[in-house]
């Protein structure tokens, strides 16, 4: 018995952690392009490699998009790899 109730509250504690039981529209950004980043990083790495996402913005860097993904309220998908200025040239 005492067991189970320590598999209880840990599954209840991972759960949380791992924010499974969130109910933000990014859930699918998130587990797609972001996966191995579980939460908001605090610092990214300084390389620069664009990431164009579907607010129009560019962020430097995957660590910076997946950041703006979870922080974000709004759904925030990945548009392309490059700057937005570059796919609205393209277009």
């Amino acid at each position: 018995m005492k067991n189970t109730g320590v598999l209880v509250v840990f599954s209840f504690a991972l759960c949380c952690f791992l924010g499974v039981n969130s109910n933000n529209e990014n859930d699918d950004s998130k587990e797609k392009y972001c996966g191995t980043q579980v939460s908001a990083t605090p610092m990214c790495p300084l390389n620069y490699n664009a990431h164009c996402g579907s607010n129009g913005q560019t962020y430097s860097n995957k660590c910076e998009f997946c950041n703006a993904v979870w922080k974000s309220k709004e759904p925030l998908t990945l548009k392309s790899l490059g700057t937005c200025e570059s796919t609205l040239q393209e277009s």
